[in-house]
């Protein structure tokens, strides 16, 4: 379960160019960042502005996992923005 969910979230956050729900952060508590795949990761790969055949996640800039920042990633950009509840719609479009 955990594998289908993490496929279909990475598919989705690349797509949308999006990292987690609130924040990048989000995975701090997740299964994947609880577990030892996630090394000194701080985000995912599809977290990330990525290169080349885009099923492999690779990042754009190597760094982009363990030093996430505006410019090599989405992670500000949200699934769901808190602070624009009233707004039709979130960073990432919806």
């Amino acid at each position: 379960m955990f594998l289908q969910a993490k496929s279909w979230l990475n598919d989705f956050m690349f797509q949308m160019k999006c990292c987690g729900v609130d924040n990048g952060e989000d995975f701090n508590e997740s299964p994947w960042g609880k577990s030892s795949e996630r090394g000194s990761k701080k985000v995912p790969e599809a977290c990330c502005i990525l290169v080349g055949d885009m099923s492999k996640f690779t990042p754009k800039d190597p760094q982009c996992p363990v030093n996430p920042t505006e410019s090599n990633s989405y992670y500000s950009k949200v699934m769901y923005n808190l602070k624009s509840v009233d707004s039709e719609k979130n960073d990432c479009g919806y």
